[in-house]
């Protein structure tokens, strides 16, 4: 595959999503993560496929933020996920500045036919923002294919988000942080052997 591993020193935790651990990538929860989406260690690989009009390749770059839409629903379209294993994913979003959480009302993936909140939530009656979604386990479902002479599973997934009200041209700050610069979408996966 492309765009293999770095190796990372010491194990990755769950928490570390929060934490922001590399941003809009494909992550193996192990002791691996991926410059370009790819993510291997031993036979767990964990990849994001984008259509680029002759079929689904691996995507070579982060996902990253749709531009702002005032007050609407705006949804990413068109990947898949793609695992050697069925496990635990997580999915999260890193953005580059902590202000551009309040131009975001909610965010959620649909994948394998269920839907799963991230991003912003309550903890305590406050608004906490950068959360990761709970476990989305992908250990059913899923398409099965052939890629570098290993089956591979994979998921088609959208994933939706519902801008704030808020008018950014009012502000040069605003505007600034509506670009969402730096922000990309991360994915982490426990397999179910380990």
């Amino acid at each position: 595959m492309n765009g293999r591993i770095t190796v990372v020193a010491g194990v990755l935790v769950v928490a570390a999503i929060v934490a922001g651990v590399g941003i809009g990538y494909s992550l193996y929860q192990g002791a691996t993560y991926s410059e370009n989406n790819t993510s291997a260690m031993d036979n767990d690989v964990i990849d994001v496929y984008f259509d680029y009009g002759s079929g689904y390749v691996p995507l070579e770059t982060p996902i990253t933020m749709p531009e702002f839409y005032r007050n609407e629903t705006v949804e990413i379209t068109g990947h898949r996920l793609v695992l050697s294993d069925s496990g635990n994913v997580y999915l999260t979003c890193n953005m580059g500045e902590d202000a551009s959480w309040y131009l975001i009302n909610s965010m959620s993936i649909t994948i394998n036919e269920s839907t799963y909140s991230f991003g912003v939530g309550q903890v305590n009656s406050k608004k906490v923002t950068g959360l990761p979604t709970t476990a989305i386990p992908l250990t059913t479902g899923g398409t099965t294919f052939e890629a570098d002479g290993e089956t591979m599973i994979y998921y088609d997934f959208t994933i939706t988000i519902t801008f704030a009200n808020i008018d950014v041209h009012q502000d040069p700050n605003w505007e600034r942080l509506s670009s969402f610069n730096g922000s990309s979408f991360e994915f982490v996966l426990i397999p179910s052997q380990q």
